[in-house]
């Protein structure tokens, strides 16, 4: 049995590789990974055709979809995103995207949110849960406990400048105060718009890397606390909560957006949180993180948390699970 993953992007920094990509060694299985819609002519009965979401260059593929049921072949779809409110994705790429789910066995996401609003989407399709996992476990978080104190943020600012608009409040506070912070984006690129503007800071003050392969991006990850903004808006109340579950993982305290996906990870794991639903508590809760032995303590807790709730072997034993018991049913 052979496991195409067809995917719109094989970039070594595409989120492919955290959905399902960075599971594929540990699987055992024979998975192809393709952006080609050409290879999934050669898929046989007992094959499975794993898309991962869409690229107008594909054209109308669900046309070829209906055949590759007859063939017995089964497809599953992975939606990690609420894609029809995604920055970039004209209409013509949403419609052909809505079609090829429509012809899916399967369609799996990260979050119950999505999950709800898939079922009513697509009614005749069945949809799985396959959150997100913490990564493998790190030795440590290797920032020096004696150094400036150093906030981490990851992403790319050009694609989340409301986001970053939450931290500008707590960014000209510190910039009032008299300790050093040293904040570390990583995600840059040169002649788009930078972590630093986007939130009112010095340059110098920013340690910055660029856009890195998923292996290397989590082996970057260090600091003392770690920000997770996010805006109230459509798009984000349907994402993961995949930025904490990075830090959590490596110990590393963090502070959020009260955010539906923030919010659901507290509930399950039965933590507090700090989360935010205005500016002013973003630098009450960086006030109690200032405290060295606070935040030893929560980032331990938070890394034994994450690894017994969402471990990297549970998302491993969930797609070995699904793709080596797949039922066709036409």
């Amino acid at each position: 049995m052979t496991i195409l993953a067809l995917t719109d992007s094989t970039n070594p920094w595409h989120s492919f590789w955290i959905r399902f990509g960075q599971y594929a060694p540990d699987l055992n299985l024979e998975i192809v990974i393709s952006n080609h819609p050409k290879a999934i002519e050669d898929l046989v009965s007992g094959d499975t055709l794993f898309l991962y979401r869409y690229r107008i260059e594909w054209g109308e593929i669900a046309n070829s979809l209906p055949e590759l049921r007859k063939r017995k072949v089964h497809i599953i779809a992975d939606v990690d995103d609420y894609l029809w409110k995604a920055p970039g994705w004209d209409g013509e790429r949403i419609i052909n995207y809505t079609k090829a789910l429509r012809e899916c066995h399967k369609i799996t996401c990260s979050t119950h949110s999505l999950k709800e609003l898939l079922e009513i989407m697509f009614p005749k399709q069945k949809v799985l849960l396959a959150p997100n996992s913490t990564p493998p476990i790190r030795t440590k978080n290797s920032c020096d406990v004696h150094s400036h104190l150093k906030l981490c943020w990851t992403g790319a600012p050009w694609t989340r400048p409301e986001d970053l608009r939450i931290l500008q409040p707590l960014a000209k506070w510190l910039n009032d105060q008299t300790f050093n912070i040293v904040w570390r984006h990583i995600g840059y690129a040169e002649g788009r718009l930078s972590f630093a503007e986007a939130i009112g800071v010095r340059p110098e003050n920013v340690e910055t890397l660029p856009i890195l392969p998923h292996k290397d991006y989590l082996d970057a990850i260090e600091g003392h606390i770690g920000l997770a903004p996010l805006n109230k808006d459509t798009f984000n109340e349907f994402k993961s909560e995949l930025k904490l579950l990075e830090f959590s993982g490596l110990g590393i305290p963090w502070i959020a957006s009260d955010v539906t996906p923030y919010r659901e990870l507290c509930e399950r794991w039965g933590w507090k949180g700090r989360l935010c639903q205005k500016p002013s508590e973003w630098i009450v809760h960086l006030k109690a993180l200032l405290d060295e032995n606070i935040r030893d303590r929560e980032g331990a807790a938070l890394k034994q948390l994450s690894h017994s709730q969402q471990s990297y072997k549970q998302s491993v034993f969930f797609w070995d699970q699904l793709l080596a018991s797949v039922k066709i049913k036409n």
